[in-house]
């Protein structure tokens, strides 16, 4: 059993304060560590291992046997894989277990021959996770673990924690592996300094801290009509001789204090998740919007699309699929207008717009937030105040672009888009390279857009999320 007693993280202040939990490896459990940038996961990691003294509490662990795998694991240079792990043996002859982690992580024995200088980023993590196994951990703490993989090693990476006997703590912005092996989660939240344990899958999380904010805004909702009410009451009579020797006014000042002592710990703060007003419904009438007709298209010798045709109607959901190589980045320039060496033919309707929301950001990296918004959007003062308030942009404006985060860059397109949003989003990958939160908002702001989506997606929860209505099936035989 691994537990902690009113635990305090953090450096010259604390991060988090009073974390009382347990792990058992027994129990199998499969936890998501989740909180934003900053919030204290990896401090909290850190501090579980040892590396790092907790400002206040105690952690206890009774025949448990930690194994960390850094977001960013390190091998020695030039050193074979063999001796690299033979290394980490506690007893020569126990060379066999290397045999048995190799195949626990789906590697095989002839990269004990290899320097670990020609290993990939994915092979770098799964040597790794070998020379952790051979120190048979009972719980395992993981970082990031999913960088660096491809959708196989991704796959093979959701079996392995599933089969792991024992328990796992992870950290990752991949939700479609949270959604795949998650049990409980573990939420930081920074304004509260306090850590929130809610048992079940990652989508029952979800649902649950949608479900509390909401309460939450109501109830704080309710008792802000109810001091507005007495304000109002006492403002009007509080020196009116009728009441100048009642004990009401008395009575009205404190229930006014009592409802703001209540309304207090239920202030609204900024939620990490991005959550838009509601826009315009998308309309029920269908309008043509755009036509395409693509004989063929070419890289030299190569034909990387062939026959590819389809209508798009206001406020259509359309998904373009097909393996790597397949042409759907290249199907997505053509309808914008930036591809035109190709046979066939792009229609639009008069007057339709398009935009590209791709997962590599394409405003000027040396520009600043209220530079790019300011020259874009005609907007007033007080416009594009609420407009960097409502994006959660309001501390960076005078920030360069090539400055901000992943996701922080995605809110400055959105900022554009919303402002002024065209009838068309192209969307390529979209939540590459983005936070758990960021990704969270980007699909948040998705399904309330009124306009057409065509997009091409990897992630699975933003594909359900948005539920196309037409398939565009690109690479097939």
């Amino acid at each position: 059993m691994f537990t902690t007693h009113s635990l305090s993280i953090g450096y010259s202040y604390p991060l988090c304060e009073g974390i009382s939990l347990s792990l058992d490896s027994a129990a199998r459990l499969r936890v998501a560590l989740i909180g934003p940038n900053g919030s204290g996961k990896t401090t909290l990691i850190q501090t579980l291992l040892g590396r790092q003294s907790p400002l206040a509490g105690s952690v206890t662990q009774h025949g448990e046997r930690l194994g960390y795998l850094p977001q960013h694991p390190e091998l020695p240079p030039d050193t074979l894989v063999g001796e690299y792990l033979e290394a980490h043996l506690e007893e020569s002859w126990h060379a066999y277990l290397i045999d048995i982690a190799l195949e626990t992580v789906g590697l095989g024995q002839e990269l004990l021959l290899q320097s670990t200088s020609s290993l990939s980023g994915g092979q770098q993590m799964r040597i790794k996770l070998a020379e952790i196994l051979l120190q048979e951990p009972t719980i395992l703490l993981l970082d990031e673990p999913s960088n660096h993989l491809d959708d196989a090693g991704k796959q093979w990476l959701e079996g392995f924690i599933e089969g792991f006997n024992g328990s796992v703590v992870l950290i990752s912005h991949d939700r479609n592996l949270l959604q795949q092996v998650v049990t409980s989660v573990w939420e930081l939240h920074p304004h509260t300094r306090q850590l929130e344990l809610t048992t079940g899958s990652y989508a029952h999380w979800r649902a649950e801290r949608a479900r509390k904010r909401a309460d939450k805004e109501a109830r704080y909702a309710q008792l802000e009509r109810q001091i507005r009410e007495i304000d109002r009451w006492l403002r009007a009579h509080e020196f009116h001789p009728k009441y100048q020797f009642s004990d009401r006014v008395m009575s009205q000042k404190k229930k006014l204090a009592d409802l703001e002592a209540l309304a207090l710990p239920l202030t609204p703060v900024p939620d990490p998740v991005l959550r838009l007003p509601t826009t315009p419904p998308r309309t029920e009438k269908r309008r043509l919007l755009l036509r395409y007709d693509v004989a063929e298209k070419r890289y030299g010798q190569r034909v990387v699309l062939s026959a590819v045709s389809g209508k798009v109607y206001s406020g259509q959901r359309v998904e373009i699929s097909g393996p790597n190589g397949s042409g759907k980045s290249t199907l997505l320039q053509i309808l914008r207008g930036e591809d035109t060496a190709y046979s066939g033919h792009v229609w639009t309707a008069d007057g339709v717009t398009l935009a590209l929301l791709s997962q590599h950001c394409s405003l000027p990296p040396h520009q600043r937030v209220e530079e790019v918004l300011g020259q874009r959007l005609p907007l007033s003062d007080t416009e594009y105040h609420r407009l960097l308030q409502q994006m959660q942009l309001l501390e960076y404006r005078q920030s360069r672009i090539g400055d901000l985060s992943g996701g922080q860059q995605k809110r400055v397109e959105m900022a554009l888009l919303l402002a002024s949003p065209p009838d068309i989003l192209l969307l390529d990958e979209p939540t590459n390279h983005l936070d758990l939160f960021a990704q969270e908002s980007l699909e948040c702001f998705l399904q309330q857009y009124p306009g057409a989506i065509i997009f091409i997606t990897h992630d699975a929860l933003l594909r359900e999320a948005l539920a196309a209505e037409q398939q565009v099936v690109l690479g097939k035989d």
